[in-house]
């Protein structure tokens, strides 16, 4: 589900919610419109706080799938170079979460020369390691 549509649908459910208290809580002063302004508040925080935890293991699920897609995906669809490749895109799309394992990757990429053509001695090697480091980060994701 799209950012946009996880709005749509918290922005529904804040004016349900809201709606059903202000029904309630009848306007008879000037406090009680403070009461309805902090129900307002506090149900937007939550709202709010709920949402962002909900996009949050969202993300973190989309991760592990897609990880685990890529390691089955290994063999029958990559020759050892491009899934080097598609495993560093993998990581640096996600290295604001992973940014250690990010380096990490980058930091074999040198060691094993993966992007020059006479490295290709040790590019089996290296798509063995970042099978390793990806299906490690779906496991963690899960």
């Amino acid at each position: 589900m799209s950012i946009w549509n996880q709005t749509l649908i918290v922005v529904g459910a804040v004016s349900s919610i809201l709606t059903i208290i202000s029904f309630f809580l009848p306007i008879k002063s000037a406090s009680s419109k403070y009461v309805h302004a902090v129900y307002v508040a506090l149900v937007a925080g939550v709202v709010s706080i709920a949402t962002s935890q909900s996009l949050q293991i969202s993300r973190l699920n989309d991760i592990a799938r897609t990880a685990d897609k890529l390691v089955e995906d290994r063999e029958m669809h990559f020759t050892h170079r491009g899934y080097v490749q598609a495993s560093l895109a993998f990581l640096e799309k996600n290295r604001d979460l992973y940014p250690d394992t990010y380096l990490r990757a980058l930091s074999l990429c040198a060691q094993f020369s993966c992007d020059k053509p006479d490295g290709d001695a040790h590019i089996v090697d290296l798509a063995f390691t970042m099978s390793g480091l990806i299906r490690g980060l779906g496991t963690m994701s899960n």
